[in-house]
């Protein structure tokens, strides 16, 4: 018995050691994404042409975005992140990134999801990402208050639905939405899914998605 619990000791002083380390390891990617962020924001603040800015601001907040998922790993059990903490968090930051639109957002989150791996996380938000990112270039320049809204369900064990829609009249310029568009269709792939667009009353779009493992 006294053997038995000697290794037991052991077993749980490691496992503290390991999710230090962890916790660490975490921390340390969330300050270099940050530290990578604040060099792109400063060779863009350099810039003088407004499209290679908005590309780096883009850029940026895709970066953004992955850095908050590290810290959120380290505020919890490193395995999943708290889902409708995380978003909120992401849609403030986002709303931040476009002032110079001036328009009013109103931003609906409905998120019926505890927690997600970071296998589902990443792309789930990237592609959140995108989405914002399109509406706030394309969507909102006809009215005076821009409304946002998702939905995002489990439907299976292993499947969710997630639905995004604006109330803006899109102004697609192809030559420069072709790569956000591409992005959208690359996390869709990436979480194993597809979707529709529907542009009858804004835009929605409805993805069916897999819950990595």
């Amino acid at each position: 018995n006294q053997d038995l619990s000697n290794k037991k000791s052991i077993i749980e002083t490691q496992n503290e050691l390991n999710t230090v380390m962890l916790k660490e390891i975490q921390h340390r990617v969330k300050n270099n994404l940050q530290i990578i962020s604040s060099l792109l924001r400063l060779q863009s603040s350099e810039m003088k042409n407004e499209e290679s800015k908005k590309h780096f601001t883009e850029s940026i907040n895709r970066i953004s975005t992955m850095a908050l998922i590290h810290e959120k790993l380290y505020q919890t059990d490193l395995v999943s992140v708290d889902v409708v903490s995380y978003f909120e968090d992401l849609t403030k930051e986002l709303e931040t990134t476009y002032p110079e639109n001036g328009v009013d957002l109103k931003i609906t989150l409905s998120i019926n999801i505890k927690k997600l791996n970071l296998n589902t996380l990443v792309p789930l938000a990237l592609l959140y990402n995108e989405l914002f990112s399109n509406s706030m270039k394309h969507a909102f320049s006809k009215v005076k208050i821009g409304e946002i809204s998702i939905e995002l369900n489990m439907v299976e064990n292993n499947k969710l639905t997630f639905q995004y829609a604006d109330n803006g009249q899109w102004e697609e310029s192809p030559r420069e939405n072709t790569f956000g568009l591409e992005m959208i269709d690359t996390f869709t792939e990436q979480l194993e899914g597809n979707y529709i667009r529907n542009t009858e009353k804004g835009t929605t779009y409805t993805f069916s998605l897999r819950i990595l493992s």
